[in-house]
């Protein structure tokens, strides 16, 4: 899947549903590190996904007044990790990795993290699981799949 960026650059996608085990990974551990956060449970208790949504789309100052800086860190890095997990290749370089990412501009990178956001919802992709319960008391199974 292309993506057109608003600078004249594009991005192509990985299918969303076919992430492998490694892939998925790395964004499982920062969304559970999210979930761990006694401030984003709370927006999750009250204004469910929505809220959480929410933060994601707000700007520094507002997700450090919410969630932390902490918090704001973990977003940071899920912004990060989503990039690299769904970007197969992009108009910024022959690499896809974290060096590159972190010389573009942060509205790009803002950019695509919305794109891919739009395509898993068009798709209807792997969502974040933050429906999860962190606690480790909590009942879990197994499919076995």
């Amino acid at each position: 899947m292309i993506i057109n960026l608003s600078d004249d650059k594009t991005a192509v996608l990985r299918d969303p549903r076919k992430l492998t085990e490694r892939q998925s990974e790395a964004l499982e551990d920062v969304q559970f590190e999210l979930m761990q956060l006694k401030m984003v449970q709370d927006i999750l208790k009250t204004k469910g996904l929505k809220g959480f949504e929410e933060i994601q789309d707000a700007d520094a100052a507002e997700q450090i007044g919410t969630i932390g800086i902490e918090g704001f860190k973990l977003i940071r890095k899920l912004r990060r990790v989503s990039v690299l997990t769904y970007v197969k290749s992009w108009d910024f370089g022959d690499k896809v990795d974290m060096e590159t990412l972190l010389d573009l501009p942060a509205e790009s990178v803002r950019e695509i993290f919305d794109q891919i956001g739009k395509v898993l919802q068009a798709v209807g992709g792997p969502k974040l699981n933050l429906e999860v319960n962190p606690d480790p008391e909590s009942p879990t199974q197994h499919s076995g799949d």
